[in-house]
């Protein structure tokens, strides 16, 4: 009985989160808005600025802390969960903005971050590295920028074997490989038309391998986590 019981508490919670990450696919799904044609910049835009924000209560941010320690860590019910629910994903949806390249301008740097976290995590955690470039290709170069911030050497190194990989099926993805944030030659090209997809790339498979653990989610999570703590202040209006 006690089985049964944790069985149902633990798809409930998967399905609680996948819904959370559905939620929030559905806010970044280029289908509905006009596709990117060059890749994104954290440079780019607002840097500064909160105009897109959700007010929280600082007894919000008592009862995540005090629900969600990292001692307790479950991986489809976690802190990093409510930040992306209630800091990002209805802080865009409520903002009611249309177009994708306007929300990137409008978000400020630390909120660029966390976005590029969620394409990136969701996609590849959906269908793994491949579907991320192959989905988001506009994020497939800031997202190092990204692993850079939160100090994730080995995926770095991993990820650029597979960008490697990926600059022979584009010839000119390999100045981007070796100079990040230069946005190629076939610049303000439909995307769909630089990324001709003829299969998975091999040197993905080395993520993936390790990326769906708990405890690389975990120190993952933590780690994104900590920094939008430290910068509280560039992702909410706290009230009383």
């Amino acid at each position: 009985m006690v089985f049964i019981i944790t069985l149902i508490t633990l798809v409930g919670l998967a399905l609680f989160f996948f819904i959370k990450r559905r939620n929030f696919e559905k806010v970044w799904d280029w289908k509905e808005w006009e596709k990117p044609t060059s890749f994104y910049s954290l440079n780019e835009g607002n840097q500064t600025d909160l105009l897109l924000f959700a007010e929280v209560s600082s007894e919000w941010l008592d009862t995540v802390n005090e629900n969600f320690p990292w001692e307790k860590f479950e991986i489809y019910d976690n802190r990093f969960g409510e930040y992306m629910s209630i800091l990002f994903d209805e802080v865009v949806w409520k903002s009611g903005i249309k177009d994708e390249r306007e929300l990137w301008t409008k978000l400020n740097y630390h909120q660029k971050i966390f976005g590029v976290f969620l394409a990136s995590d969701g996609d590849i955690d959906n269908g793994g590295v491949d579907q991320f470039i192959f989905n988001r290709p506009e994020f497939m170069v800031v997202v190092i920028d990204l692993w850079r911030l939160l100090e994730m050497e080995n995926l770095i190194t991993d990820y650029l074997d597979v960008l490697k990989e990926f600059s022979k099926k584009w010839p000119d993805f390999e100045d981007v490989v070796t100079q990040f944030g230069i946005t190629p030659s076939g610049k303000g090209v439909k995307f769909p038309t630089l990324f001709p997809w003829d299969g998975s790339l091999k040197s993905s498979e080395k993520i993936e391998e390790y990326y769906y653990e708990e405890e690389f989610k975990k120190e993952l999570y933590q780690k994104i986590s900590d920094f939008i703590e430290k910068n509280f202040d560039k992702f909410t209006k706290i009230i009383e």
